[in-house]
């Protein structure tokens, strides 16, 4: 056959115009333009909105961590053939094996409604803050994990797929010891107005832990946190004083939270102290409140189901300062201007993998300020990433070529620490002995002392150091110990009221304190002594507390206490109760300030079985424990907690959302997550800790969930709304942006 040299170069020009153009531009079809892998906040083609180079990132880059779902976004575009309709495709999940090959994982189909117009172009803000504009895929928290490869692939448009390389193999929890609030007192602490109702006695029941882990459901979606958080009792509260009062001070909160703060305090550190996890008190609904929240360093507290307030405070419990937007006084100098958007800009656009709701960051501020929405921001993701007090670990890479460091690998069913992580591995997670002081200095300059006990803690620094001073004093009046007051600067949640380190004269009163006395020996007196003249003087008692007897018995669903200490002269001791899974394991707080030797405790936060309980005894020079009781507690119904959707929250039909559960032991231990059973309307729709629906048609719905256990199944409901935003009544509801 002879080819002539016109054959040849039109044969050459075909292939060079099939090639590059049309197979590589899909000048004639449809192609994949790019894919977002997200879990809250994302980087994907930052220079088409960041004007500043120092503020993007590549595609991608935002850190993954492990057994956390992701929301996978397929960005489409079609040739010059214009708009072209009903487009749609799958996502294929390979996970790299040791071999530095892929292993197929799953393949997954278009969430809801699974096809999509595409254009030649499309404005970026546009189809950057509509999940309608692309084809949307969820890989489950139990399958993101590891070196991932992800193939979106075009139905019906052969070639037209893209492949993109991601890891998660950063495991991070959210953990939260609660101390759950018991309300019996007046309905305010203000006199009322002539013409208002007489004040009356409220008596409000403390929340649930499944309430507590529902509370905690934006925080878990917004956070690079896995999908499955520990949540934890770490004490029961009776409180009787309403928190409506006047603030204190311009960036605090009032006299009764104050209080109420020292005493969560006191508890906190009859647990440890810990420095693994946030301690948060959960007050009842309908408690009276001047401001939604209110925390100092390293400790919060709030309403159940205020899910904007218990975020805000534990970013307090994690070191974070407000940031620039609103009332907010002193604010956290280093969070950067994302430009062109406003200050305290999230910086990029936010997704809730829960319901697919865009957070445009021209309109979302970071969760630390004071402007709505809100929503994680870039800066203080990264800050989060590896946090101690959310017990990073990395994933075993079974290959050379990755840098990360080698720790052992999870059982992804039981991600949760009943006592802190590899406690001799890490510094910051060590117990230390000191001697813990809580107090107030008053208007007078006159110390008002609330604890003083010896043991065993996470001393970690909480506020600012002032020029007042604890010191322990041998009989030669001789310094044996030295440390500062820091003075605790309470935070009020969107109080409008400022607030922060700088607007404070550190040393001028009042301001409530506490101290870390290293506890080198018994001495002979403790002392406080501010900048100018000694304030308070505790002498050592000639004789050692100790106790006479105690006794523990269970009776139904309370715990029976009773004991005899014995004290020397003086202060009389305090006696704290605390308990444990057996004598090696850390020893967990119980209650505080117990009085007229009997108590009676709830069995809440305690595991079925053996547990053993100790009784400890305070004067500021000795502590000391009683004889350890073992009880065997009763078997009860496992706690079902619905994180996803919550009570009377509305929702989109025909649109994807997230059902999310989690059941537990009564002392938070997770169950194997496919246990449970979820219905909707009635009606089986799968099982596990999480699933993605189909928005139900417009209307009320019920969803249930199950699991069972020995005594019979324990369930629960949420009720929810659907609305369909074709419908010109639910017009409202048809924007992304929640």
């Amino acid at each position: 056959m002879n080819i002539g040299l016109r054959d040849l170069v039109r044969y050459g020009l075909e292939r060079v115009v099939q090639e590059t153009l049309v197979d590589r531009f899909r000048l004639w079809s449809a192609r994949v333009h790019g894919i977002e892998v997200t879990q809250s906040i994302q980087y994907f083609n930052a220079e088409e909105h960041l004007t500043d180079p120092a503020d993007r990132g590549v595609d991608n880059g935002v850190q993954l961590v492990a057994y956390k779902a992701a929301w996978v976004r397929v960005y489409v575009r079609s040739g010059l053939v214009g708009t072209l309709t009903g487009v749609t495709g799958t996502l294929t999940l390979e996970r790299r094996n040791r071999r530095m090959t892929y292993d197929t994982v799953a393949t997954y189909s278009a969430q809801a409604p699974a096809a999509i117009n595409v254009q030649p172009t499309v404005a970026y803000s546009t189809e950057r803050g509509s999940i309608g504009r692309t084809l949307n895929f969820v890989v489950p928290a139990s399958e993101f994990h590891g070196a991932m490869r992800m193939t979106a692939r075009l139905t019906g448009y052969e070639g037209a797929d893209l492949a993109v390389e991601v890891r998660a193999h950063l495991v991070q929890t959210l953990r939260v010891r609660a101390i759950m609030v018991r309300y019996e007192g007046p309905s305010s602490a203000n006199t009322p107005a002539a013409g208002q109702p007489p004040t009356t006695t409220l008596n409000l029941p403390a929340p649930t832990l499944a309430q507590l882990q529902a509370t905690a459901g934006t925080s878990m979606a917004a956070m690079p946190v896995q999908g499955t958080g520990s949540f934890a009792i770490c004490a029961n509260m009776n409180w009787f004083s309403p928190m409506d009062d006047m603030r204190s001070t311009a960036g605090g909160c009032s006299t009764n939270w104050d209080s109420f703060l020292a005493w969560l305090a006191l508890l906190r550190d009859n647990d440890g102290n810990r420095a693994d996890v946030v301690y948060y008190g959960l007050l009842p609904s309908g408690m009276p409140l001047n401001v939604p929240g209110c925390g100092v360093d390293g400790l919060g507290a709030g309403a159940v189901n205020d899910v904007t307030t218990f975020m805000h405070e534990i970013g307090h419990g994690y070191g974070f300062a407000h940031t620039p937007c609103g009332p907010a006084g002193s604010t956290d100098p280093d969070y950067p201007v994302y430009e062109p958007y406003p200050p305290a800009s999230i910086g990029e656009y936010g997704l809730d993998i829960r319901t697919g709701g865009v957070q445009d960051p021209g309109t979302t501020s970071d969760y630390m300020s004071y402007c709505f929405p809100q929503w994680m921001s870039l800066y203080q993701h990264q800050r989060l990433l590896q946090h101690p007090r959310l017990a990073p670990d990395w994933l075993r890479e079974r290959s050379i070529f990755d840098d990360y460091p080698r720790r052992r690998p999870f059982d992804l069913e039981h991600l949760w620490w009943p006592d802190p992580p590899w406690l001799q591995e890490r510094m910051e997670y060590r117990m230390s002995p000191v001697i813990s002081m809580i107090g107030r200095v008053l208007d007078s300059g006159e110390v008002e002392m609330t604890s003083v006990a010896r043991l065993d803690l996470s001393p970690q620094r909480e506020g600012p150091a002032t020029n007042w001073h604890a010191l322990l004093l041998d009989e030669h009046g001789r310094t044996l110990a030295r440390a500062p007051l820091f003075r605790l600067v309470t935070h009020g949640g969107r109080c409008g009221c400022g607030g922060g380190h700088r607007d404070v004269d550190l040393d001028a009163p009042p301001f409530a304190f506490r101290a870390h006395l290293p506890n080198v020996a018994r001495g002979a007196s403790l002392h406080i002594i501010g900048p100018k003249e000694q304030k308070w003087v505790r002498e050592a008692p000639r004789r050692e507390i100790r106790f006479a007897s105690e006794d523990a018995r269970v009776d139904g669903e309370r715990l029976h206490l009773r004991w005899e200490a014995e004290a020397g002269e003086g202060e009389q001791p305090q006696v704290w109760a605390q308990w444990s899974r057996g004598r090696d394991q850390h020893w967990n707080a119980l209650a505080v300030d117990l009085r007229d030797g009997r108590a009676e405790l709830p069995l809440d936060g305690l595991p079925p079985g053996q547990v053993l309980v100790r009784l400890l005894a305070h004067d500021g020079f000795d502590t000391v424990a009683s004889d350890v009781m073992a009880l065997e507690l009763p078997q009860r119904a496992p706690v079902m907690a619905i994180i996803h959707p919550r009570e009377g929250q509305t929702l989109r039909s025909n649109h994807p959302f997230q059902v999310a559960g989690n059941a537990t032991e009564t002392d938070g231990q997770p169950l194997a997550g496919e246990s449970i059973r979820w219905l909707l309307d009635g009606h089986q729709v799968g099982r596990g800790r999480e699933l993605w629906l189909t928005g139900p048609p417009r209307g009320r719905h019920e969803l249930l969930a199950q699991v069972q256990w020995q005594g019979g199944i324990a369930e629960a409901t949420v009720r929810f709304m659907t609305e369909d935003p074709e419908r010109p009544e639910d017009a409202r509801y048809a924007t992304d942006v929640r």
